[in-house]
């Protein structure tokens, strides 16, 4: 229920607040933070101020020499859920997801194995096809599967990597319902026999 989901991130946060409160420095601590302001958008916290919160303290961990794929791929999360703040409140989402692939190709710049980021940009992927047209809407699902297909590689048996390529799939058939043309003709990797 969501309200002991509120109560546990409360817990989270305030555990993390303490942390910093002993030690400014705690990069753990930030990233963290950064995790259940970004997490909480969905339940009910404003996404403007979560998200921003989230995305000023990864900024600390960076600026302190705490670069790595989490933190890159946090920063990846929280610019796609500012995208889809702004699609649904009516805005064009294009500037945020560009923001979150970059960050996500940067995770995977750090660890190219990285089944989280894989899937991240698999899903980014997924909402980039929405708002781009043609034939870059399907390189967009294509690119989508390949990136779950490659996350399913690293963490076999996935369910949150499973749903999210047959999402993929999904779209691209209905694209190609919709554009006459034959995802099966296409050989892509990750199909369905």
């Amino acid at each position: 229920p969501p309200e002991r989901l509120r109560a546990e991130y409360a817990a989270a946060r305030a555990d993390t607040e303490a942390a910093l409160t002993a030690d400014p420095s705690d990069a753990q601590a930030r990233v963290i933070r950064a995790a259940v302001l970004c997490a909480q958008v969905g339940l009910g916290a404003a996404p403007a101020t979560a998200l921003e919160d989230a995305l000023a303290e990864l900024d600390r961990v960076v600026a302190a020499g705490g670069e790595d794929a989490e933190v890159r791929r946090l920063h990846g999360v929280c610019h796609r859920r500012r995208g889809q703040a702004m699609a649904q409140a009516g805005g064009d989402p294009g500037e945020e997801y560009e923001r979150a692939l970059a960050e996500l190709d940067r995770a995977l710049e750090l660890d190219a194995g990285y089944a989280s980021a894989l899937q991240d940009r698999g899903c980014v992927r997924m909402l980039r096809s929405q708002v781009r047209p043609g034939a870059a809407a399907l390189a967009e699902l294509d690119g989508a599967i390949e990136d779950l297909t490659r996350a399913l590689e690293r963490a076999p048996g996935s369910a949150d990597a499973l749903a999210a390529r047959s999402q993929a799939w999904l779209q691209r058939a209905a694209f190609s319902a919709a554009s006459g043309q034959d995802a099966a003709a296409t050989g892509r990797r990750g199909q369905p026999s």
